[in-house]
């Protein structure tokens, strides 16, 4: 099973996707598990995921194949070969980050961007939480956490989780989940709906 965890900064989708993580590591033991992320979530996946977060890349084409590159690595490397071995793979971001960004925030294609990314064939989830939180509040967090100079610019992030309710729209793998209720709630809401897929 391949599970996708997307939103906004600031939604939860790291906390989430670690308690995901071990709760079914619980269920279906250690080894069946995997937990990864992008950008950077193979080995040698760091120095991409820096160019893209500190490298100041001035054109979002640049910024869309430096994405590419490392999901082609990370599948290859990561995700491919743990889903053959029936892993369950658990992936804090993947393509619909790709089109929420790239695509609502930056403006790119849409079909130009779709096409690119079913070139390459990537696996595809079967199942996709979105964290939605408003972004005020998500803005509220990343400043509670220090972490405000990370921030695009809050007209980015408002075109971004437009694009991320746009796509969830789009696919039924996408379930949306309330990101502003409490951590526990929140991890209750995404324990019932992968139960759910994993033992119809």
């Amino acid at each position: 099973m391949f599970v996708t965890f997307e939103g906004i900064d600031g939604a939860g989708k790291s906390t989430q996707a670690a308690l995901c993580a071990e709760w079914l590591k619980g269920l279906l033991g250690d080894s069946n598990i995997l937990l990864t992320k992008e950008p950077g979530g193979w080995s040698g996946g760091e120095s991409l995921r820096d160019a893209l977060l500190y490298g100041n890349l001035s054109d979002p084409w640049s910024e869309l194949y430096v994405f590419l590159a490392d999901r082609l690595e990370h599948v290859k490397r990561v995700i491919r070969p743990a889903l053959e071995a029936d892993k369950t793979v658990i992936c804090e971001r993947y393509i619909d980050s790709t089109l929420a960004y790239q695509v609502w925030g930056r403006g790119l294609p849409l079909k130009r961007v779709n096409e690119l990314m079913q070139w390459h064939n990537f696996p595809m989830p079967d199942l996709t939480l979105l964290f939605d939180l408003p972004l005020e509040e998500a803005l509220r967090r990343l400043n509670a956490r220090g972490r405000r100079d990370e921030l695009e610019g809050e007209t980015f992030l408002s075109h971004v989780r437009e694009g991320y309710k746009s796509i969830a729209g789009e696919y039924d793998r996408i379930k949306v989940v309330d990101a502003a209720l409490d951590m526990w709630s929140v991890h209750r809401i995404v324990r019932d709906i992968i139960a759910r897929c994993l033992f119809q």
